[in-house]
């Protein structure tokens, strides 16, 4: 006994595959959402770099004095040990 071919003339076998439209606007209804939340994340990490970046050169700010002061002290010590050995002292 062969089997009858489907009406439609069209040969089903375990190759075919069949997407409807609904299942074409579900996929493309999670992309967007997906598309959104990755934005959304985007934007939050773009905040938080720029808050990092805010202190980062706050606390900059405020530690350059240090070596400079202790180039100076140096330099100042540097400067009256010159001038005691020239001095005879």
């Amino acid at each position: 006994m062969s089997a009858a071919a489907p009406s439609s003339g069209v040969r089903e076998d375990a190759f075919t595959v069949t997407i409807t439209p609904k299942q074409i606007y579900d996929k493309v209804t999670d992309l967007e959402a997906a598309v959104v939340r990755s934005l959304d994340r985007a934007e939050e990490t773009t905040l938080k770099l720029n808050d990092h970046e805010v202190r980062i050169r706050s606390i900059e700010g405020r530690l350059w004095p240090l070596p400079t002061l202790a180039a100076l002290l140096g330099l100042a010590g540097l400067v009256i040990s010159i001038i005691q050995k020239f001095s005879g002292g």
